[in-house]
């Protein structure tokens, strides 16, 4: 492969990784901002538990084997809204658990669709959207300035 066609290919990845992490971002962010004005009525409910995603797994890279968690907790929250109670299960899960089972929070939910909902105190997936975002442009401005300097090179 010459060196011309990996210079395209770096650069494709690129802008498609920085456009992809840019759009994610702003999906979450504008989702955010719609269940806010969608999202009227308080309720208090409870951490009921927690969904765990990933696994554990094994690192042999070295002489001793360690064992790597990777698991994300998906913090699950049960409120009631008109005598039916509502279990949901957070999209967003981290490495550590954000919450401790049966620790009372505030859950805001749409009136007119219940299952609709977001927990003000869980603002991680807000700052999962932003640093999608600054990553995004971060990988565009970085192909930008590559390019930048290639063509200064060039003439």
């Amino acid at each position: 492969m010459n060196n011309r066609l990996v210079q395209i290919l770096i650069i494709a990845v690129g802008v498609a990784l920085g456009i992809g992490f840019l759009k994610g971002g702003l999906d979450m962010n504008a989702k955010s901002r719609e269940l806010g004005k969608t999202c009227t009525e308080k309720v208090q409910g409870i951490v009921s538990g927690f969904y765990v995603s990933g696994q554990v797994y094994w690192d042999h890279d070295d002489d001793t084997p360690k064992e790597i968690d990777g698991r994300l907790y998906h913090p699950i929250f049960e409120y009631t809204v008109n005598n039916e109670t509502y279990r949901q299960q957070s999209p967003t899960g981290k490495e550590e658990k954000r919450f401790a089972v049966d620790e009372i929070i505030t859950i805001m939910y749409n009136p007119a669709n219940p299952d609709e909902y977001y927990v003000p105190a869980d603002t991680y997936a807000a700052k999962t959207g932003n640093l999608n975002i600054g990553f995004g442009i971060f990988m565009l401005a970085l192909i930008g300035i590559l390019l930048i300097v290639k063509l200064i090179k060039k003439s």
